[in-house]
């Protein structure tokens, strides 16, 4: 399934780092040394956005991080979701320009994933990353359930 995105991602030359990205607390954890707080802004207790392109992009090489450290949203996109009504809602970004060539597949084993992940979350985690999606992505996303 690597090799797919990996094709899909070399099309665009990383469109989606040049994207808002939001760091969780496990990410925090996860990036260590390599998390600068001072260029992200804090919303809430455990959500950190950094509102330009990824402080981990080098231009010419790409992505610094390896696949497991890279944050919950990187790992997510082009899915994300929302939290509303005590429920999760779960959305495609047509910000992705490949969004049409994502197998089926992939989808499926990342909402599943997706669901795991958000069991450790917080509700005030989850309604801050929602508020977040909804005032910086809504008009981009069409809903998969």
């Amino acid at each position: 399934m690597e090799k797919v995105f990996k094709k899909i991602c070399k099309k665009c030359n990383g469109k989606c780092c040049r994207l808002n990205i939001m760091i969780t607390r496990k990410d925090k954890v996860k990036l260590g040394r390599k998390f600068d707080e001072n260029s992200f802004k804090k919303y809430g207790k455990n959500i950190y956005v950094h509102w330009k392109n990824c402080p981990f992009l080098i231009s010419d090489k790409g992505c610094t991080l390896s696949q497991k450290s890279k944050p919950f949203d990187c790992r997510l996109f082009p899915l994300t979701f929302m939290y509303q009504k005590g429920k999760i809602k779960i959305f495609l970004n047509k910000k992705c320009p490949y969004v049409e060539e994502i197998p089926q597949i992939w989808i499926s084993k990342r909402k599943k994933w997706l669901i795991n992940e958000l069991r450790s979350w917080t509700k005030e985690e989850l309604k801050t990353y929602t508020s977040l999606i909804k005032k910086h992505s809504s008009s981009e996303l069409t809903r998969l359930n």
